[in-house]
């Protein structure tokens, strides 16, 4: 963070006495000083000494404002320190020192250590939960201003990735932001893992797993394996669906299955996601039985949490579409009838994924050509373009339908839909042309 301040001690006074609307009158009369002393102290013609800016911040009501060299670096300083406390998600510890930070609000001319204080802020908030005051504060900053510090530029473009990826599901714009993010590293700054994360979380939402792998075993190099950590728990549970959508399902199932071993018998939503990563894992490696344990403990958990539907749906969704795959092979129909009407009652009102489980429903009939022509016609190039959750389930549809076919003896429907999946995987593994 630079030390952008050149004021004079003088100047530094006229701004913070300006800002609060009190004239020199006031603070000469409360200070025993006469207008004159005031008004040349400001304009740098006449010396002050530590006990009248000591009784100057007291009268302010800033006694803790950073006004001269040694308060601003030693403020500076703690501010750093508050940073690494959020990155690290140590919460409790930030919270207890943000209050007395929150005084540079009132420094006006600091513009560089506010902003960074409301980035600061903005993370923890993020970290709470508090996504609609974060994406508030976010608004007042549409543009990152130019002077910026270094660390300042970090938070503003991680902030504006976690926001993109987590609130508004704008995967570019995430993308934008947090490679801005990560090819920052300069004096204090390091990536921290949560930028790994969320950087390979908008390259698998753009259909781009194998860069998203490149950036997660480059973090592991990076932060090395700790096993408590529950950020690096989180995106190893990340790296194994990438494996699993590039086809490494063995590997897959080796990096998740310890994390599902470590958090059994916890009821946390890091249970739930390591729960449905592997049950769509198991699904493909063929293990119905454990994908379908698995895919059952998830949805209990988010039923006992009563986990907001809005909030949770991409874990819903992954959770019983795989169930409901995991009936349909061992042809429990009346219960995968009745998970495909569940996940269409929790999706109401979102097409994309309605379709997603008119889809699933319509793998049961599939001797029915009305079946057969809405796979091909309309659930599986619409599922394959709306995202990677459905893109995924939509390449298992396609194998079905192509045995299907195989098996009646149709080789030129056959080979049809084995070109169609050959396209949806290519674009698994390199994602769309259009991203860097």
């Amino acid at each position: 963070m630079p030390n952008i301040s050149e004021l004079s001690i003088g100047e530094k006074i006229k701004h913070m006495r300006q800002a609060q609307g009190i004239s020199q009158e006031n603070i000469a009369h409360a200070l025993k000083y006469s207008q004159t002393t005031i008004s040349r102290i400001e304009s740098g013609l006449a010396d002050y000494d530590k006990e009248m800016i000591t009784a100057l911040k007291k009268y302010m009501e800033i006694e803790t404002a950073p006004l001269l060299d040694y308060e601003v670096a030693a403020y500076r300083n703690r501010l750093l320190a508050w940073g690494e406390l959020v990155a690290d998600n140590r919460i409790v510890e930030a919270q207890a020192i943000k209050d007395e930070l929150a005084v540079i609000l009132h420094v006006p001319y600091e513009a560089d250590m506010i902003l960074f204080y409301t980035m600061v802020e903005t993370r923890m908030l993020f970290i709470e939960g508090e996504y609609k005051l974060a994406h508030e504060k976010l608004l007042k900053y549409p543009t990152l201003p130019g002077d910026a510090g270094t660390e300042t530029q970090y938070l503003y473009h991680y902030n504006y990735g976690f926001l993109y990826i987590n609130v508004t599901r704008e995967f570019k714009k995430a993308l934008h932001h947090l490679r801005k993010a990560f090819d920052m590293r300069s004096g204090d700054i390091q990536r921290d893992l949560s930028l790994y994360t969320h950087l390979s979380s908008a390259y698998v939402n753009l259909c781009k797993p194998v860069r998203a792998i490149v950036h997660l075993e480059q973090a592991i190099r990076e932060f090395g394996v700790q096993r408590t950590n529950p950020a690096l728990i989180a995106m190893t549970l990340q790296l194994a669906y990438c494996y699993s959508l590039t086809g490494e399902l063995k590997l897959a199932k080796k990096l998740a299955t310890p994390i599902i071993e470590q958090l059994r018998g916890l009821d946390s939503p890091l249970y739930i996601h390591a729960a449905s990563v592997l049950a769509k894992i198991c699904i493909l490696t063929g293990d119905l039985d454990e994908s379908y344990e698995y895919s059952t403990r998830a949805y209990a958990l988010l039923q006992a949490h009563s986990a907001p539907k809005k909030e949770y749906i991409q874990a819903y969704i992954t959770v019983l579409a795989t169930m409901a795959l995991c009936l349909l092979e061992l042809k429990r129909n009346a219960e995968f009838e009745t998970v495909i009407e569940t996940g269409k009652s929790i999706v109401e009102g979102n097409t994309t994924f309605t379709m997603l489980f008119d889809s699933i429903g319509h793998l049961a009939t599939l001797r029915d050509p009305v079946s057969t022509d809405y796979l091909e016609n309309v659930g599986i190039p619409l599922l394959t373009s709306a995202s990677m959750v459905t893109r995924d389930f939509a390449l298992w549809m396609c194998g079905k339908l192509e045995q299907h076919y195989n098996n009646r003896g149709l080789s030129k429907k056959t080979m049809a839909i084995a070109a169609l999946s050959r396209d949806i995987y290519r674009d698994i593994l390199w994602g769309g042309a259009d991203i860097d």
